[in-house]
Order: C-alpha cells, then structure tokens, then sequence
C-alpha cells in the first residue's frame, strides 16, 4: 500500500488493518507522512473483534471505519461520506507560489551551491515532517506550551526556507493560542500551510 501511494495519488484509500509485513496501523502512519496524503480519506477495514481496534486505527490516522464482511450499502455510504464529487482531499495545484514561497530567500540560505542546496531543502522537509508529528502529539496532549514552543520552531523552519504564508500563520496562532482552546481551525490552518511548503520544496528538489 505504501509503495503504490508513493506513485500514485488516490482519492480515498481502504485499509485492511490486518495485513501481512506492515499492519495498516503502521501503513497508515507512513502513508500520512506523505505531502500528498495528509488530507486523503483512509478508511480502517477489520473484523473488529478485538477490542480497541477503532480507536487505534483512528489514532494511526485514519478517518473511519469499517467492519467485515464489508456491505454494499455501507461501502457507498462511506465513499459518499468521505469523497462526494471525487475531488476533496486533493492537494491545491498552486498558480501563484511566490505567495507561499519567497524565492530570494531561499536562494540567500543556499548561497548558489546547487549541492548545499539539496542538503537545504531536504532538511527542511525533515523538519517539517517532524513538525507536523510534534503538532499533532501536542494538540492530543491538549499541551498549550509545548505547542507554542513547536509553532515558535516552525516559524523559524518557514523563515529559513522563505515560506512566508507559514511564517504568517505560526507566527499568528503562537500569539493566539491559549489553555483549554478548540485547537482544530490551527490543526488544519497550519497542518495545511506545512503541506503546501513540503510540495513546494519537493517540486524543486525535483527540478533541480
């Protein structure tokens, strides 16, 4: 399953959590470490006996579930559920980049070494992957300075590397965020911008 989403993007992906090699606990993980499909719908397939499977499934990363054997009727409930018209969870095809990316910036941090460049841009990819679990173990924990300390980080990542709309939004929720909050419109915002930054940077990495 990993390898075929390394190739391939899918609208919506079903997960049989009991599989041979890599569980899909574990695929589940790897596959939202993927730019691409942080936002896809991967839905959780088992027989469901043994208990607190959904919950672990759902805190591997997956959207929802569904038990064996799988139904006609609830299959397409779920399709309509998670994908409507085909289109939803797709990346943005961004026309504008230089609103997300400051090119001079970046070139500044790489100095014209075309090699130094690579090492750049791929610990920057690093460090936003990272980022993204820490912001998420933070918000489960419900830990409002840890997630301070993790957005004050990011926006020196974002700063770095000339990606100014993350800049905007970590800099604006680390002023924002406070104790017993609803962190989901920051989760999604910054979650977001983070992916955006990671396909931007990868374009280059591929063109270079």
């Amino acid at each position: 399953a990993l390898e075929q989403c390394r190739g391939k993007l899918f609208d919506l992906l079903l997960m049989d959590v009991q599989m041979p090699v890599m569980d899909g606990i574990e695929a589940t993980k790897q596959i939202r470490l993927l730019p691409e499909y942080a936002k896809i719908p991967i839905i959780g397939v088992t027989a469901g006996n043994v208990l607190g499977e959904k919950e672990k499934c759902l805190d591997a990363g997956m959207n929802d579930f569904l038990p064996k054997p799988l139904r006609q009727n609830e299959l397409l409930e779920m399709l309509k559920k998670h994908v409507g018209n085909g289109v939803q969870g797709k990346p943005e095809n961004h026309a504008h980049p230089e609103m997300y990316l400051d090119m001079n910036i970046l070139k500044e941090q790489m100095g014209g070494d075309d090699d130094f460049g690579k090492v750049f841009l791929n610990l920057v990819i690093k460090e936003l992957f990272l980022a993204q679990e820490n912001l998420k173990s933070g918000i489960k924990e419900k830990n409002t300075e840890y997630l301070k300390q993790i957005l004050h980080k990011v926006r020196g990542t974002a700063g770095t590397a000339g990606l100014i709309k993350l800049v905007e939004q970590t800099d604006s929720w680390e002023s924002r965020i406070e104790d017993n909050m609803d962190y989901t419109a920051m989760e999604n915002e910054i979650i977001h911008e983070i992916n955006t930054g990671l396909q931007l940077i990868k374009n280059l990495i591929s063109k270079s």
